[in-house]
């Protein structure tokens, strides 16, 4: 199969997109199929011949300023991306063309690529999709964004969705349930599950008691993680005899030292910054080591996972926290805690719901046994997730947007 994905972000960015659309391009070529990423000029500058897939470019200014503004604010799209789609198509000779991430390309390739009858899959990420006014969370919000990206979308021969939330929105939309394939994002199961628990060196690197009952979060402090609730949540648990420790890992989270000061739970609160990458300096060798190795062993030191996140898409921490052997507590305000529910790995609590939150980490704590118990279905749920299972899903849905195209 000739299979072409559209990247509007793309590497040497690193994001859950960026880094999905590289693991599934280096899955389908070990597959045997041909594959070509397609983005921006600018992205492909700086990676051109660094990849062992093929990576086109769109030509300088196939977008400009004004262009964007006609698309957000008038609800047109200019012909240029699709015209050079459609060329590649045609120099290629492309079954069929993946369209990661639905805006700008959905609204800027699909009526060419309909023209032409080629089949088109359609994979939204999260903020293309989902909308919150309360966070001023999404593209949708715009309604003119909102009524381009939804015709797009609804013109795509099939739609693949992470998770039920994302369901929720593709049915709103007036997309048909059948058209819209489940296939769940993907980590890096096989290296987490192989890694060797650090042991205590990291507990006593940070003056954490080898002893103590350790909660864990990763990820970048952002309002819709939600993690603005961590310093309430162990609160609670401290009021209520328990007594944890609570490590929060990522960008920006040393921001949460002064609502944990505020509080009064700063002592068991440590926050860590992003962690270098474990393989080499540059953007490929971070490629390499996603989750580093660091992140992976505070999987493996970990008693507890907890996600508190108010709204998000999936959540790949979710599956990697899951490959590592740790039972977990998530809210229903991320689409990964079906993989929770499935797996029957942990519970899952109220987004926003402090006490909630509280009294199930709480609960978890206590009972030793369930922990051990989630933890074994956590590393056996976790192996569906693997890149290379995630990728022959994704074949599956391609030859069936080629089947479905054919009949049409």
């Amino acid at each position: 199969m000739n299979i072409a994905i559209l990247a509007s972000s793309f590497l040497p960015s690193i994001g859950g997109a960026e880094v999905a659309i590289h693991n599934l391009a280096l899955q389908f070529r070990k597959m045997g199929h041909r594959v070509h990423v397609i983005t921006w000029w600018g992205n492909w500058v700086r990676i051109r011949g660094q990849l062992p897939y093929s990576v086109l470019p769109l030509l300088p200014r196939s977008h400009t300023d004004k262009d964007r503004d006609a698309l957000e604010n008038q609800g047109k799209p200019g012909p240029g991306v699709g015209r050079q789609v459609r060329f590649y198509r045609r120099l290629f000779s492309l079954d069929v063309v993946n369209i990661q991430i639905g805006s700008p390309f959905g609204p800027l390739c699909v009526p060419a690529l309909s023209r032409a009858r080629v089949p088109v899959v359609m994979t939204c990420q999260g903020w293309d999709l989902l909308r919150d006014a309360a966070m001023r969370y999404g593209f949708r919000l715009n309604p003119v964004h909102d009524r381009v990206l939804t015709d797009a979308i609804r013109a795509c021969d099939l739609i693949t969705s992470t998770s039920p939330l994302m369901d929720a929105e593709y049915l709103g939309m007036g997309v048909p349930k059948d058209r819209i394939l489940r296939i769940p994002n993907g980590a890096d199961v096989s290296r987490i599950r192989a890694a060797i628990p650090a042991g205590r060196s990291l507990r006593e690197k940070h003056g954490i008691p080898a002893d103590a009952k350790l909660l864990l979060t990763v990820g970048r402090n952002v309002r819709f993680k939600g993690f603005d609730y961590i310093p309430k949540i162990l609160r609670r648990l401290l009021d209520a005899g328990r007594d944890p420790w609570w490590v929060v890992v990522g960008a920006e989270t040393e921001g949460l030292r002064a609502l944990g000061e505020q509080e009064g739970v700063g002592s068991r609160l440590v926050t860590i910054p992003t962690i270098g990458m474990a393989i080499g300096e540059g953007w490929t060798g971070r490629l390499c080591g996603l989750p580093p190795d660091e992140v992976i062993q505070w999987y493996r030191t970990a008693d507890l996972y907890v996600h508190p996140a108010i709204v998000e898409p999936f959540g790949n921490i979710v599956v990697e926290s899951m490959a590592a052997g740790l039972p977990l507590v998530v809210t229903d305000g991320t689409g990964s805690a079906e993989c929770v529910e499935k797996a029957g790995c942990g519970w899952v609590a109220k987004s926003r719901d402090v006490q909630d939150l509280a009294d199930k980490i709480g609960r978890l704590i206590e009972d030793a046994p369930l922990r051990r118990e989630m933890a074994v279905r956590a590393r056996d749920g976790a192996v569906g997730y693997d890149w290379p299972a995630v990728a022959k899903q994704y074949v599956a849905a391609y030859e069936r947007a080629i089947r479905d195209r054919r009949m049409v």
